[in-house]
């Protein structure tokens, strides 16, 4: 279990990532990275650990960033008109 404070609490479970790779739907087109959800899916046991290791890491990148500017650590977020 990895808990940061930040902007919000943020609790993440290991299992509850397992559980998501599980539930994936494969029949979704490919992200940017170019990883299916076939792949993911299929080799979840495999790929846990280092999704996993990323999401630690991710984490704690943006726990340390509390004390900046609030403008060096919020994302961008583009929007785009919907039809």
């Amino acid at each position: 279990m990895l808990h940061c404070q930040g902007l919000q609490e943020i609790i993440v479970h290991k299992e509850d990532t397992g559980r998501l790779l599980e539930i994936l739907d494969v029949r979704k087109a490919m992200g940017p990275d170019g990883v299916s959800g076939w792949t993911l899916k299929e080799y979840k046991d495999q790929l846990l650990d280092p999704i996993w290791e990323m999401v630690t890491i991710s984490l704690k990148k943006m726990e340390s960033t509390t004390g900046m500017e609030e403008s060096q650590h919020t994302p961008h977020i583009q929007r785009r008109k919907v039809n």
